[in-house]
């Protein structure tokens, strides 16, 4: 029993040390603060740099602490982003987005959605 409540104790500093709460930044130079409700749900803002967006955006979705997995949406002006991904150790999240933009035509439907990767590496 001693055992065990020692193996915890040592155990819960290294569990409390990986949180995606912070700020990050991906290899495109964009930028997301993240923080923790309740738990597991993620809440933050979001600068990005590239694409035709100014400003900073609200982001909001949900972090698995049990297997570090994690996905956020973000609405940006006239498209909307989300990402999937896995917190893989204290400076990286490795995430798959897929963002879909407004078109004006049905027929412009087939080109309205892209998807792609980014890692963020945590900067503070």
């Amino acid at each position: 029993m001693l055992l065990t409540s020692t193996l915890v104790l040592l155990l819960i500093p290294m569990i409390l040390a990986v949180s995606p709460v912070g700020t990050w930044k991906n290899e495109l130079g964009s930028t997301m603060k993240l923080n923790i409700l309740k738990g597991n749900i993620l809440v933050g803002e979001y600068i990005s740099l590239v694409g035709n967006v100014n400003g900073t955006y609200a982001l909001i979705g949900l972090y698995d602490s049990t297997n570090s997995l994690l996905g956020w949406t973000v609405s940006f002006d006239l498209s909307l982003v989300s990402w999937a991904g896995q917190h893989v150790d204290d400076n990286h999240i490795i995430a798959t987005w897929v963002l879909t933009s407004q078109v004006s035509q049905v027929q412009d439907h087939w080109k309205s959605t892209t998807i792609g990767t980014n890692t963020f590496i945590k900067i503070k």
